[in-house]
């Protein structure tokens, strides 16, 4: 996952997962899911700033800081 993000957020998945898409304060902007290989998150009409992409797979959790220029 590239950490600065204009247009898509493109993420490589090992398997599938669901993804939800966070402002700074903690706004739910997206969710969806990702399947296993290259997905693409649009992300061209989100403001500027930071936001936190959290994907989940049963137990497993991973949350990214990125920066939407």
């Amino acid at each position: 996952i590239n950490r600065i993000i204009t247009d898509n957020i493109t993420v490589n998945a090992q398997k599938n997962f669901s993804y939800q898409l966070f402002n700074e304060s903690g706004r739910l902007l997206q969710r969806g899911l990702l399947l296993k290989g290259s997905n693409q998150i649009p992300v061209g009409t989100v403001k500027t700033g930071v936001l936190f992409l959290r994907i989940q797979h049963h137990n497993e959790t991973y949350t990214e800081k990125l920066i939407k220029r």
